[in-house]
């Protein structure tokens, strides 16, 4: 790694959205009004509620951001506890995000449907998982086009490596870039941008520092 660059009006943020509140819906099965929609996969049917009673308070803070998108205008926000209960990605409203959080031991089949039909149907999915290698690498890891990691063991780590980077440079290369963004603290991560050129935006440190390795 040999020099960070700044990236220019190039930044993504994103998290984890939770509703306990039931979307109102049409003969259809959707909502009748508003253009940019967030539907979420979630299913832990209880865990909104037991954010709230106070079981970590890091996560209650957390959880008040996430009910006050509900407030802005223009913005619906849907929630999913079953497959089954999952609009089908031509069915759903152009310009919608949808995010796939802590579903790694269901069945994967929703969540590779989204990530294969999803983009024709002007759809952005993020899938949240604590193990990368447990990920599906068909459809889900594959078709992955920008990759967000926290500390990972040597395990997860080959495997990002050789999925993604092993083109570009050495794994001790690859492991030196993220080690040396990892220790700069607990929260801190690397993101793979697969749109981006090897030395124009495709490594950073967080969203918006370039790394040129």
């Amino acid at each position: 790694m040999s020099t960070i660059v700044p990236a220019e009006n190039d930044s993504l943020i994103f998290g984890r959205i939770l509703s306990t509140s039931p979307p109102s819906q049409n003969e259809t099965g959707w909502a009748d009004d508003g253009y940019d929609n967030i539907p979420v996969m979630h299913m832990s049917a209880h865990e909104g509620q037991w954010y709230k009673d106070g079981a970590d308070e890091d996560l209650n803070l957390i959880m008040d951001v996430y009910e006050s998108c509900k407030d802005i205008a223009g913005i619906q926000l849907f929630t999913f506890f079953e497959n089954e209960q999952v609009i089908e990605p031509e069915k759903a409203l152009p310009n919608s995000v949808f995010i796939f959080d802590d579903i790694i031991t269901e069945n994967q089949k929703i969540a590779r449907t989204y990530f294969s039909r999803g983009r024709h149907n002007l759809i952005d999915v993020f899938y949240l998982a604590q193990s990368y290698s447990k990920v599906p690498k068909q459809l889900l890891r594959d078709n992955a086009n920008f990759i967000v990691l926290f500390k990972q063991d040597e395990t997860n780590l080959k495997h990002v490596y050789m999925e993604h980077c092993s083109g570009d440079m050495s794994y001790p290369e690859f492991k030196d870039f993220c080690t040396s963004c990892w220790r700069k603290g607990r929260f801190e991560f690397i993101v793979i941008n697969k749109d981006c050129e090897r030395d124009n935006g495709r490594y950073r440190h967080g969203f918006d520092t370039f790394v040129v390795i």
